[in-house]
């Protein structure tokens, strides 16, 4: 299994905050293959005792990087996620493409109102 991440560094994200990418980061464009499950690990560090709620698009473009689509409306990281260690929290979703294509992390949104999110990584997970 390879793990390859989206961004060249993990971002933070300010309470309520979105961020999206070409204006608050730069996503690193990835290959996922035809047919095959594609699996994404979503991970973070929230405040403690906090119940924050993410939301993270995933694009594909199918001609050749000229136009972005959402692959699903959204992933979600739900309020009741457990962490896996302190305040870290990690979210494995996953979704099948019809073609291999590249893929890259579009948009993410804190729905937290009252805490940031640090730390946060998107990473593919594939058998390449």
């Amino acid at each position: 299994m390879k793990q390859q991440n989206f961004l060249a560094a993990a971002i933070d994200l300010n309470a309520s905050a979105s961020k999206v990418h070409a204006s608050d980061f730069t996503s690193i464009v990835l290959n996922a293959g035809e047919g095959e499950y594609t699996y994404f690990v979503i991970e973070f560090t929230r405040a403690a005792g906090a119940a924050s709620n993410l939301d993270v698009e995933i694009q594909a473009s199918f001609d050749g990087k000229v136009t972005w689509n959402s692959i699903e409306d959204l992933f979600q990281v739900p309020t009741n996620t457990v962490p896996v260690t302190g305040t870290t929290v990690r979210k494995m979703a996953s979704t099948s493409l019809p073609a291999a294509c590249p893929i890259r992390l579009g948009r993410v949104k804190n729905n937290d109102g009252a805490n940031n999110l640090t730390a946060l990584q998107v990473s593919v997970v594939s058998d390449l």
